[in-house]
């Protein structure tokens, strides 16, 4: 069940509703980009391990970050809910420790 995103949180609804998905767009148009600097970059070339983590992490928050909008608009038992955001959560830290590792593969490039 779903509820209303423009009342569900009073005055508070519609701020916390476009931050949301300006935050979700601003890691789909991440992710985008760093896949087409790639492409552009290195056509016809392997892509080096570095990006290839970093674009990875990006999609993987894309897909934390949606699943926090959406659940953030459910109704569900508490317990259920609690699960949802543990899983959101755990995705996130894989995400992020993908990003780490390219950023980890990209410093010993140059060095």
């Amino acid at each position: 069940m779903w509820v209303d995103p423009i009342t569900a949180f009073g005055d508070f609804s519609v701020p916390l509703l476009i931050s949301n998905l300006a935050t979700l767009l601003g890691f789909v148009l991440a992710a985008f980009f760093a896949l087409k600097y790639t492409n552009n970059f290195y056509e016809g070339r392997a892509t080096p391990k570095s990006w290839f983590f970093i674009i990875l992490g990006l999609s993987i928050v894309v897909i934390s970050e949606t699943l926090q909008v959406l659940l953030l608009y459910t109704v569900e038992p508490l317990s259920l809910l609690r699960s949802y955001n543990a899983i959101a959560l755990v995705i996130q830290d894989i995400a992020m420790i993908m990003i780490v590792l390219g950023c980890l593969f990209l410093f010993r490039e140059v060095s």
